[in-house]
């Protein structure tokens, strides 16, 4: 019988990422929060999540990524690699503006379907 954990792409980079969160934090806190744009209360919910609790979450959820692609990340693939670090520092951290046409698009399938 097979007792290995079988992961969806998404939840794969879901544990990966939050494993990594969580180690930082426990390490640094401080730095944990600059580093991943974290509020104080997320970065304690975090670090006292349980990994059983972690993976669940993760387990839970097989096809919503929960890390947002920066707002900028059409133009960051664009950018000479010298100078992205210099670029993505000053420019606002957010999530890309891809969620309404995705939106859109489950909207006109319905009203497709529907008629």
């Amino acid at each position: 019988m097979d007792a290995a954990i079988h992961f969806t792409e998404v939840q794969f980079l879901n544990h990966l990422i939050l494993n990594a969160i969580r180690a930082s934090i426990l390490r640094d806190p401080i730095a944990a929060g600059y580093l991943f744009h974290l509020t104080p209360e997320e970065a304690r919910k975090l670090a006292e999540m349980p990994q059983e609790q972690l993976q669940s979450l993760v387990a839970s959820n097989s096809h919503e990524f929960l890390f947002a692609p920066r707002a900028s990340f059409a133009r960051a693939l664009d950018l000479p690699p010298d100078l992205l670090p210099a670029i993505l520092t000053v420019q606002q951290h957010g999530p890309a503006t891809a969620e309404p046409a995705r939106t859109e698009r489950r909207k006109s399938q319905s009203l497709e379907m529907a008629e």
